[in-house]
């Protein structure tokens, strides 16, 4: 009643008996209710009104003029309808209730009729909020995501919604009045479950296979008292799952950190600051400690990095901690064992839903080798420059030699060996070879010549590198005990004076000065005993280079021919040096040994297998000049050694026409080409080169014969050119007057020693 009072409740009344209208409004104010009354007088307008308007009662009269009450149930829809009369009809009273009608109160004064009318309509909104609140509860279980079934008492089921029949695949009317048991596995056992707790267990669907849930059970009571159990459940198929796709992820993850070789760490991060760091098994390949180690003394990584890298450590990690970017740098760590080694340290920042920093992962690559080789690879470049410019030093050091070789052999040309300044030139040609030699081994690395093999005397090889090298370390005594009568060698001279590279080898252990003694001797392969290689039968000559420097220690010597292994820090040595000279020496067919003692010095034997044949003779060795005559085309673009060249040609008795660029030449040749039996071509000319001149004078004349001169050595593009077959020919400058005629007579023929005239 006193909710009657305080909240206003609009009723409808449905009465065409004015004296039942005037008595109910009379009770509303008599009782102080907070009713607002709209009055029908027939079913019709209360129909009219219920379609405008929202009432929370409706009491109409059983029977008016216009039909029955409880016709307008129909349009009241949920608005609890209270049906009353003026007779007591109980037949009446059976058919309104059973129509759909809250209650049936009769008019009579006798039975308290408007006392008891007020609590009816109290009765029945409450009712209908109950009702309403129990539909939108039902309506909840049917559409909710998870499934819902209740049993009662003996655990059959009484409902079911829609989400249980579409996890289980039943029908709704496959399940209803059976026992729950047939959802759960055979061998499952029901303990204890307290209301509301939640258990994960499996269940079966209706094709068989098992279902992972959450279950939760909670028992309810009706107005009887009878107990039901209602169950939520809901299907963790998905969230298994992901879970085992999760488990994979981490046993996949697990596998490729622990086969990786690189290190890989995690950094946990809490407000901002390192807190605690999980240690890949990485870390030993890497650093040589194990994380255990890294775990006892938290400090110990940036212990391990070089001094000098220390503050880009630290600022590459107060970095990804403030600006929370990937970064990487590249710096140096000192292993466990005492090696540095250089290291890349790539940080990855990780992040939680909100975007704040929860952790930083890190990879630590050695890149030790990486180094090595972008040094060796620098070392290449720097050695290619070099190579390159060398090579335009020796083309204009051989032009100027050539100029002076010119001269000195028109001077030798015009005196006799008896002249006062005869042994004066001769050591001024000996002297223009030496610096020839000089070039050439200026440019020994930078050639690219195919090998060149032929029956060699080594000790002249010895003979000529120890000089150099004599020049270059005067601090260095060189004893030299060469054997007379030496065996020739098959070998190719380039190759060799670069395995004599040796040399250099005991000049760095020896900074400050010392001996070098360098032997030379006959032996066979008896002589070769206590190796760990089995030499084949035969004779051999062994070189021995000892040097009294600082030794090499066993654990270096057991590496020292292995490719980019070096003893040299970091951009001094591309640990090659002694891997070529051992990759010489068994491509020569032979056999290198080394014995060293720290602190005694060091001895490097090599064993090349002897040759019958003799060694060719040097080219400094005396050849006669060959005189001939005809008409000589002399092409070259420096002045002085155009006109050096015609003295030299006129001298031998040729005619001389004479070009200072290809151009010129061209035009000399085609209004002399019927004289022109030779032309003599520079190799390097500005504009257009020799090998060009070469082609375009064959085009006017294919049957012409050309010699090539150049400062240069001999390359691949004169190679092709000599394949051409007779009429070509090649010298390199500087070269005699003899050397001269000799390469003339070679193309033009008449080479025959019988017609070779000796030098005046």
């Amino acid at each position: 009643m006193e909710r009657l009072r305080n909240t206003s409740v609009k009723v409808l009344l449905v009465e065409d008996d004015a004296v039942g209208r005037i008595a109910l409004e009379q009770l509303a104010r008599d009782k102080g209710l907070a009713w607002e009354c709209t009055l029908a007088g027939s079913l019709s307008e209360a129909k009219e009104l219920l379609a405008k308007h929202r009432f929370d009662c409706i009491i109409a009269d059983f029977s008016l003029h216009d039909g029955f009450a409880l016709t307008i149930l129909d349009s009241a829809g949920t608005v609890p309808v209270i049906a009353t009369t003026a007779s007591g009809d109980e037949q009446a009273a059976v058919t309104a209730m059973k129509t759909g009608a809250f209650d049936y109160l009769i008019k009579d004064p006798q039975r308290n009729y408007l006392t008891v009318l007020p609590l009816t309509v109290e009765n029945a909104i409450k009712h209908r909020e109950q009702a309403m609140h129990v539909q939108m509860l039902l309506q909840a279980m049917i559409n909710i995501s998870d499934s819902v079934y209740i049993t009662d008492g003996e655990g059959r089921m009484v409902f079911v919604n829609k989400a249980f029949c579409k996890t289980y695949g039943y029908d709704q009317n496959e399940v209803l009045g059976r026992h729950v048991s047939f959802i759960y596995r055979e061998d499952f056992k029901d303990g204890p479950f307290e209301s509301g707790e939640v258990k994960e267990i499996c269940q079966k669907r209706k094709d068989g296979r098992l279902l992972p849930v959450a279950l939760s059970r909670s028992v309810v009571a009706d107005e009887n008292g009878d107990a039901f159990c209602v169950f939520v459940v809901r299907d963790l198929r998905e969230k298994k799952r992901v879970e085992l796709a999760l488990k994979r992820s981490e046993r996949r993850y697990r596998r490729i950190t622990e086969a990786v070789t690189d290190y890989i760490f995690t950094v946990y991060i809490e407000n901002g600051r390192p807190i605690k760091t999980i240690h890949g098994p990485g870390c030993i390949a890497v650093t040589g400690y194990a994380a255990e180690e890294f775990a006892q003394n938290p400090y110990l990584w940036f212990e391990m990095v070089h001094e000098a890298d220390r503050v880009a450590v630290q600022e590459q990690a107060e970095e990804i901690l403030s600006t929370q970017n990937s970064t990487f740098i590249e710096h140096r760590i000192v292993r466990k064992d005492g090696r540095v080694c250089w290291v890349r340290n790539t940080l990855v920042p990780q992040f939680d839903h909100q975007g704040q920093l929860v952790s930083y992962d890190g990879l630590v690559r050695d890149i030790s080798e990486q180094k090595r080789l972008e040094a060796q690879l620098h070392q290449a470049q720097k050695t290619q420059v070099l190579g390159t410019l060398a090579a335009g030093v020796a083309h204009d050091f051989n032009n100027l030699l050539m100029t002076i070789q010119g001269n000195v052999s028109l001077m030798l040309c015009e005196i006799d060996s008896g002249h006062r300044f005869s042994e004066n030139l001769l050591e001024i040609e000996r002297r223009i070879r030496s610096g020839a030699k000089l070039t050439r081994q200026l440019l020994r690395y930078a050639r690219n010549d195919t090998c060149e093999v032929k029956p060699t005397d080594l000790n002249q090889l010895v003979e000529e590198v120890s000089q150099t090298f004599g020049r270059a370390r005067k601090d260095i005594t060189i004893c030299k005990e060469l054997t007379k009568d030496l065996f020739a060698v098959e070998a190719d001279e380039a190759q060799i004076e670069q395995a004599l590279n040796l040399f250099m080898n005991a000049s760095d252990a020896m900074p400050g000065g010392g001996r070098l003694c360098l032997r030379t001797t006959n032996v066979t392969h008896h002589d070769v005993v206590n190796r760990p290689y089995d030499p084949k039968p035969g004779n051999y000559v062994l070189l021995e280079i000892a040097d009294s420097g600082t030794g090499i220690d066993k654990d270096t010597l057991e590496r020292i021919f292995e490719p980019f292994f070096t003893t040299k820090e970091m951009g001094r040595g591309t640990g090659l040096g002694l891997a070529v000279v051992y990759g010489i020496v068994k491509g020569h067919g032979g056999y290198i040994d080394v014995t060293s003692e720290k602190g005694f010095g060091t001895t490097f034997s090599i064993y090349l297998p002897a040759t019958q044949k003799k060694a060719l003779e040097s080219s400094a060795a005396v050849c006669p000049i060959v005189r001939g005559d005809g008409t000589v085309l002399l092409v070259d673009d420096d002045a002085a050694l155009l006109d050096v060249g015609v003295s030299l040609l006129k001298k031998l008795g040729y005619r001389v026409l004479k070009a200072r660029s290809g151009a010129q030449a061209l035009k000399v040749y085609k209004a002399n080409r019927h004289e022109v039996n030779l032309v003599i071509l520079d190799v390097v000319m500005p504009g257009m080169d020799g090998y060009t001149t070469c082609r375009k004078i064959r085009e006017i004349d294919r049957n012409s014969k050309v010699l090539f001169l150049s400062g240069k050595y001999k390359d691949d593009q004169v190679d092709k050119v000599l394949e051409g077959g007779n009429g070509t020919g090649y010298t390199q400058k500087p070269f005699s007057l003899a050397e001269l005629s000799r390469a003339i007579k070679a193309i033009l023929g008449n080479t025959d020693d019988s017609k070779a005239a000796q030098k005046p």
